[in-house]
């Protein structure tokens, strides 16, 4: 999917949340990265980003992006191959999902607050 970046993109990076192995996070890839010139709105005319962004969902897990920089190929094609095909999620899921973050967040916590209680 097009989209506009106020900055550079990077061509790959890591969308991490909560960096616990084994919790979600997303990988970016931004193909074809131009540059455009549109009108603010206010008559000036400002530089932006335009690239081909695409995603996928996986494992949290140390070393994940060096490892995804080292293979990008195979995972931009799978990114790729997601394009589109993902169902809109129901509120049920938003709900369920939004649950489980708060809950590795609380123990991200509370293992900050002890490892600072030793």
């Amino acid at each position: 999917m097009k989209e506009k970046y106020s900055v550079r993109p990077e061509a790959t990076w890591l969308e991490a949340l909560n960096e616990k192995p084994g919790a979600e996070c997303t990988l970016h890839f931004c193909e074809n990265i131009t540059t455009v010139d549109e009108d603010d709105g206010e008559g000036n005319v400002i530089t932006l980003f335009e690239a081909d962004h695409y995603t996928v969902k996986t494992r949290y897990r140390e070393g994940l992006l060096d490892l995804v920089k080292a293979n990008r190929s195979e995972w931009l094609e799978k990114a790729m191959e997601n394009e589109g095909s993902e169902d809109p999620k129901t509120m049920k899921t938003r709900i369920k999902e939004l649950e489980t973050l708060i809950k590795e967040q609380d123990s991200v916590i509370t293992d900050l607050l002890l490892g600072a209680l030793e």
